[in-house]
């Protein structure tokens, strides 16, 4: 038996959103400082987790989840722990890193009562490792990209105003049509294969669009993020979780990171953030 610990990293979505719920498809930016699973002489695990180490009567373990930057949600802890307590179960040899569709379908059971539309779980595939991240659970296939565009880095903002994905989720009907979505992912995965900066910028703000369109995007922030558009270092920006609220996902110019920064703080009180370099895969 392993001792662990077991990591998990923080994740952002970069397109694939409600589709993914169906088609098990996306695109996640996963990055540190990972949440870290340890066995410990005290239980340290959320309402969540407990629940489902409860389903697993043989465990004698006491488990404990750490995290060195405290979150306050918006970044994928819950998903992480989830993904943490697999890794854990793996190693004892009561669940398998089999197939994909088997990961997603464990993660569902735990994490899904039945009502609206069922959690995507393709975040809970990718926070095993940090990175660029492509998940298709069809095709079994969960690939690290290379970030081809060096002089540009993301920014991740916290916005203080998340909303709950698993509760958003239920208000959403389970036969709702995200099919229009899920056939813009490719063109997006394909411009940053092909290192075609223009061409992803366009992808990325047509499936953001789309979201739009369909309502599922919050306006709340939209005076916020026009105002960081036109700053003349920033190359786009996406809002992010569920409704875009949780996160404000930012690519920067490299050169010019901290004089781009503190022209976001004169926009918006910034309280929370993560500098994540794709091309290095740096985690701060």
């Amino acid at each position: 038996m392993q001792s662990g610990p077991w990591f998990a990293y923080r994740k952002t979505f970069l397109a694939g959103e409600y589709a993914a719920c169906h088609y098990g498809r996306g695109l996640v930016i996963t990055y540190g400082p990972p949440f870290e699973l340890k066995q410990s002489t005290q239980m340290n695990l959320s309402e969540f987790g407990q629940n489902v180490i409860d389903q697993y009567p043989d465990i004698s373990n006491s488990l404990a989840l750490s995290d060195s930057k405290p979150t306050h949600g918006g970044v994928g802890a819950s998903s992480a722990e989830l993904a943490c307590i697999y890794q854990y179960l793996c190693d004892l040899g009561i669940e398998t890193m089999s197939t994909l569709t088997h990961q997603r379908q464990w993660y569902r059971q735990h994490a899904w009562q039945g009502q609206g539309l069922p959690p995507s779980g393709i975040d809970f595939i990718a926070q095993k490792q940090p990175g660029l991240m492509w998940v298709d659970c069809d095709q079994d296939h969960c690939q690290k990209l290379d970030w081809p565009f060096d002089d540009y880095i993301w920014l991740v903002i916290k916005t203080n105003d998340k909303l709950n994905t698993h509760t958003h989720l239920e208000t959403i009907p389970k036969n709702s049509d995200f099919n229009t979505l899920d056939g813009l992912l490719n063109p997006i995965k394909q411009a940053i294969e092909s290192k075609d900066f223009k061409g992803f910028i366009q992808a990325q703000s047509q499936f953001d669009d789309t979201l739009n369109d369909l309502g599922l995007k919050t306006q709340a922030h939209q005076t916020y993020l026009d105002a960081i558009m036109k700053l003349a270092d920033v190359a786009y920006i996406r809002g992010s979780g569920a409704m875009g609220k949780d996160t404000w996902l930012t690519l920067i110019k490299k050169s010019t990171q901290t004089e781009t920064l503190k022209a976001i703080q004169a926009i918006f009180p910034i309280t929370s953030f993560y500098i994540i370099d794709t091309s290095s895969h740096d985690r701060n």
